[in-house]
């Protein structure tokens, strides 16, 4: 195959790629709990995109949203289940081989000599051929996908229409599992191990954990209810550059290049943290966006970063509320022409509750989904400000609460709501939604 051009191009180069899983770890938490400070790990990388006929491949790979996400946790604190979590062994690894690739020269994928290590028994010049998938392949994610989603369907498991990576299993019109994957981590909720033991057994995985555990990023922990969501190791990480005096002495001057650098990373530091776990950071980061940065809006990011590290078990609770007694509730408000150049801010939120929550006493509820945006159309008025939000908050909670039917009901799909007489009358009375504004002329022009 060297010897040949039309062979050789075939031949994808691979290197060896070396990491510690303890880099972003702090030294003295690691001594504290008795751990080295390096924990080696090395995986053989392919170069992907020098794979004869990629472009024949389906590469799309969907990842658990947001609201799936939580409404997984509010699934499993409502329903009382156990939480579980767990992280695929080499998740690519298992993905299998390229659908519909075949034997012979055009199929197989040849492998080189990797140029930064050595592989047991194979000699300079020798090829390896890869069997299955790996890691820089191009469409990795999606063998893996499917490969996982198609052995839960082929288990009987139900996939939500509007989130492909959140999946039910019921047992007599009960549902007795719920979970959501995210590349190669799972989360979910049982109410027996016996429920999910096929899933344990099919898969290899990393660590399979109950009750306490760090999904993307964000530490879970559960005593049942409620479950608690935090970011505390990633914020008490945070590093916040300090500003020269000199520099500080002039709030409208300009960013410099180092400047704007450390803008960009504060604020999406703030916005990881305000997405997952901080909805209060959410207005302030968005009305720190915009227009051109200037030494006064840095120090507001920096401001808002020494508040995130400081707070760093800031996080939200989900607490039990009953699916036949449960409420949806949204709460959206706008702020006529307060951002630069007179555009309008916006924001709404979306919470499960009971139906106290409409009563002067009130009730807890879990907060489900959340923003805080500039408007994109120009408000000339506040009332057009409040309903444009109010419009927003609405359309998101519906969002919310048809995602909730369709996993509480087997039988129910959000598609159904859009055709007349298609939603049966038990589905239709369930979880009503209640769009909350303080804007009396939206109101009373409403009613």
């Amino acid at each position: 195959m060297w010897n040949t051009p039309n062979l050789r191009r075939k031949i994808i180069p691979t290197r060896v790629a070396y990491r510690n899983k303890f880099a972003a770890r702090e030294p003295s938490e690691l001594r504290k709990l008795g751990l080295d400070l390096i924990k080696a790990k090395a995986r053989l990388c392919i170069q992907g995109f020098r794979q004869f006929g990629k472009h024949l491949l389906r590469r799309d790979s969907p990842t658990l949203s947001r609201v799936g996400f939580f409404v997984i946790l509010q699934t499993i604190v409502s329903e009382a289940m156990e939480m579980f979590g767990a992280d695929a062994a080499s998740a690519f690894m298992q993905g299998g081989r390229d659908p519909g690739l075949g034997e012979g020269e055009e199929g197989n994928i040849f492998l080189s000599r990797p140029r930064d290590g050595k592989l047991k028994g194979l000699r300079p010049g020798q090829l390896l051929e890869m069997l299955g998938s790996g890691y820089g392949k191009v469409n990795a994610p999606r063998l893996w996908y499917v490969k996982f989603i198609g052995f839960l369907v082929h288990s009987g498991w139900v996939i939500h229409s509007k989130d492909l990576c959140v999946a039910m299993l019921y047992r007599a019109d009960r549902l007795i599992a719920v979970l959501g994957v995210h590349v190669g981590d799972i989360l979910g909720g049982c109410r027996s191990v016996a429920d999910i033991q096929h899933l344990i057994d099919r898969f290899k995985w990393g660590q399979f954990v109950w009750n306490s555990l760090v999904f993307c990023g964000r530490e879970v922990v559960t005593a049942h209810d409620p479950i608690l969501v935090m970011q505390c190791e990633h914020n008490r990480a945070i590093e916040v550059n300090k500003i020269p005096r000199h520099r500080r002495s002039d709030p409208a001057a300009p960013l410099l290049p180092n400047e704007k650098s450390d803008m960009v990373s504060g604020i999406g530091t703030l916005q990881w943290i305000g997405s997952n776990t901080s909805p209060p950071l959410q207005a302030s980061v968005s009305l720190a966006q915009g227009a051109e940065p200037t030494i006064a809006t840095l120090m507001e990011v920096n401001a808002l970063l020494r508040e995130a590290c400081g707070c760093f078990d800031r996080g939200l609770a989900i607490v039990a509320v009953p699916f036949d007694k449960g409420i949806v509730v949204n709460f959206a408000d706008g702020s006529w022409g307060n951002t630069k150049g007179g555009r309008t801010q916006g924001g709404y939120g979306t919470w499960f509750k009971t139906p106290e929550a409409l009563t002067e006493e009130g009730a807890k509820g879990s907060l489900l989904d959340w923003r805080s945006h500039k408007l994109r159309r120009a408000c000339h008025s506040t009332i057009y400000a409040e309903a444009t939000s109010s419009r927003s908050g609405g359309a998101a909670a519906t969002w919310v609460r048809e995602f909730v039917l369709e996993v509480h009901f087997q039988d129910y799909r959000a598609t159904m709501s859009v055709e007349p007489g298609s939603v049966p009358a038990e589905v239709r009375q369930s979880i009503p939604l209640h769009v909350v504004t303080d804007c009396n002329s939206l109101r009373e022009k409403r009613l």
